[in-house]
Parts: structure tokens; sequence; C-alpha cells
């Protein structure tokens, strides 16, 4: 009887079997391979996820009447009323025709929420960052930082109608319409902005458009100097402070005067010890009082005859936490790991030690005592 020889080995690659060796990657670094993969495909393709705004390239706003404002070209895109809140909505139905409207107002000419498809998801989510094994890879260098204030997240379009210019800042949820106002900003415009009703300020958060030129495939750098460029351009402007009632709280009403518009305070590229320290002890959970923004303003004139005075103030921002952004990469719509949100506050579903303000502050001493680059912390 013959004796049977047994199979050759199968062969397997050497780097399959030195893989075998390895752990499974931790959190940060799962995350840190992520990023570096988006942002690779994201160098790689000419026209990334931004395609509502791309879109508007050859396109113009129209507002009719303060209520239609169409970011589409040849009735591409429709509304839908719906007295529905923010769930989804169907956008199939036809748009309907044009309001005029007597006389230049604030308030919409319909009773029904306009929700517009092309505004839904279209702004930056960023993941929230891992920080158990410390800071992000090339945070000196590769970053840049904004404080996020708190209010409603929205996109702010920027339209022209019979009587001017006029904004409608949109859910960034459901794309429904939240409100209208006349800001001092040019028509085919698009801003990441967080407003605060009760301080009647529109704070920006990045630049999707200006002035019909879309910035979604600019890099985060362009946009940051080119955003707060155009902000200082668009000189004093009126504001009314709200009252404090006789409870203590403050009054939401700014007497119909346009929110004061502002951008977020931002940290750019080097991020170091030096800059980043201050701040952090500005912001939740380590200081208790609101973050001050000095800015110059019109007050109100207290009689017909007299011109509105310049006047310096602080507005009190109050965080809710920080965005870092990759200053390489493109505007990004949806959640993304090209940004990093740090909260201020933990909820019940974080883990103590890696994420948050507190950690991010414990982090940054333990750099400046360490000295040398950021990413040396990286695990």
């Amino acid at each position: 009887m013959e004796s049977t020889s047994p199979p050759p080995p199968h062969h397997i690659p050497a780097r399959r079997l030195s893989s075998f060796h390895h752990g499974a990657p931790s959190p940060a670094e799962a995350q840190h391979a992520r990023r570096a993969a988006a942002l690779a495909a994201q160098r790689e393709r000419r026209t990334h996820a931004f395609e509502a705004a791309r879109a508007l390239a050859s396109s113009r706003l129209d507002v009719d009447g303060m209520g239609d404002l169409s970011l589409g070209s040849g009735g591409q895109f429709s509304d839908a009323d719906s007295s529905d809140g923010e769930g989804d909505q169907r956008m199939d139905s036809p748009a309907p025709p044009p309001i005029a409207s007597p006389s230049h107002s604030h308030k919409t000419p319909r009773s029904k929420p306009q929700y517009k498809p092309w505004a839904r998801n279209l702004l930056t989510q960023g993941e929230t960052l891992d920080l158990s094994h410390g800071l992000p890879k090339g945070l000196e260098s590769d970053w840049m930082l904004r404080v996020v204030p708190k209010g409603k997240r929205c996109l702010c379009a920027v339209g022209t109608d019979s009587y001017g210019t006029n904004s409608v800042l949109y859910s960034r949820v459901s794309g429904r319409s939240l409100s209208r106002h006349s800001l001092p900003l040019p028509a085919s415009t698009l801003l990441d902005v967080v407003y605060d009703s009760a301080l009647g300020v529109l704070w920006v958060l990045d630049l999707i458009r200006w002035m019909g030129r879309d910035f979604v495939e600019c890099d985060g750098g362009i946009r940051s100097f080119f955003l707060a460029s155009k902000l200082s351009e668009l000189g004093l402007q009126l504001y009314t402070p709200p009252s404090p009632s006789a409870d203590g709280t403050t009054s939401t009403s700014t007497n119909g005067s346009a929110p004061l518009l502002l951008g977020c305070p931002t940290l750019s590229s080097p991020l170091l010890p030096s800059s980043l320290l201050p701040l952090l002890t500005s912001v939740p959970p380590t200081s208790a009082e609101p973050l001050p923004v000095a800015v110059t303003i019109l007050s109100p004139s207290t009689t017909p005859s007299q011109p509105p005075s310049t006047s310096a103030i602080h507005i009190p921002l109050q965080a809710i936490g920080l965005m870092l952004y990759l200053t390489a990469a493109h505007y990004e719509s949806g959640l993304t790991a090209l940004a990093g949100w740090i909260p201020c506050e933990m909820g019940d579903k974080g883990k103590e030690g890696q994420e948050g303000v507190r950690r991010f502050g414990q982090l940054a001493e333990e750099w400046a005592g360490r000295g040398g680059p950021a990413s040396g912390m990286m695990e």
C-alpha cells in the first residue's frame, strides 16, 4: 500500500503573516487612518460630495417675496410644505407659484414652513475626537481651531428680490426655513452658521459660497482667510443688545433689527500651547463665564433726528465645544473624519478621559511641559 504524502502547506503572504502579530488598532489609530484615507480620496477626485453647492456655479439665487429662495435652476429643486417638525419630508411636489410680497417684511408669506431638498445635511459634522491616546498627529501644523457657540446650527443662503438682498436660514437636518433677515451680505452666498436668537447674533463657522463663487473645493486655510477678509469689509453693523427682563433672563427680542454677523473665534495654524492654553482656560468647563468677544457696533439713536452712534461692546459667547479642521481638506458635507469635534461638556455616552475640552486642556499642558511636536504624544 502506497503511502500518501501530506498536501503542501498553503502559501501565506508575508504581509498577512506579519499582521497576525499585531492587535486591533486603538480608536485613536483607527480615527487617524480614516482621516488619512478621507484626505487621500479627497485629493484624488475633482468632484466631491457637495453636489448641491457645485450645481450653483451657473445659477443665481432667486428670492421672490422673501419666501421662495431657490438655489436650483430650471426647476431642479422643489418645495414641500409640511406642518411637521424636523422629520423627513418628501420633496417631489411641484414648486408653488411665486407670491408677491406687498411690503418689505421679515414674516414669511405662507403659514406653513418651506423645505428645501438641497439644504438637507449639507453642513460639516465632525467626528468626536478620541483623545485617550493623546493629541491628533500634526496638530501644530495641519489643523486650525474654531470655538462653536451655543445656538442653532443652520445654513444661511442669501438671495435678492425686488426689495434688495435678503437672507434665509435653513435647518441643518431637514432643510426647513427657520427665519429671514436683511443681512449685509452679497447675493448668491452660502454660509455655515450658528444662530443665537437670545443674543441676536449670527456666528459664521465656515464659508461655502460667496457672490456666486464656490469655495467647497478650497482648502480650509483659504476659506478661513477669505471669510475673515470679507467679514472685516462689511463695516459697522447696527445692533440692539437684548435687554434683561425682570426675572433676570435675557430677552430674545432685538427690536426688529437684523442679527449681528460675527465670525467665530479662530486659531489658525500653527496651533501651539502658547495660543491654545489661554483659549482653553476661557471656555467651559474650565471657565463658568462666557467668552467675551470684542466688537464695535452702531447703536440705534434714541430720537429720529440723531444719527446712530458708535460704541465698543463685548458679546458674551457661550461656547459648547471646539471644532478642529484640517487646513488641507476641502469642505465636506455630513459626518467626516476631516473635522474633529471636542465638546465642552461630556454626555452620558462619553467615556472619561477620552474626549472633551478638559482632556484637551490636560494634553496641551503636558505638551507645553514636554516640548516638541504634539504628535509625539500619540501612542
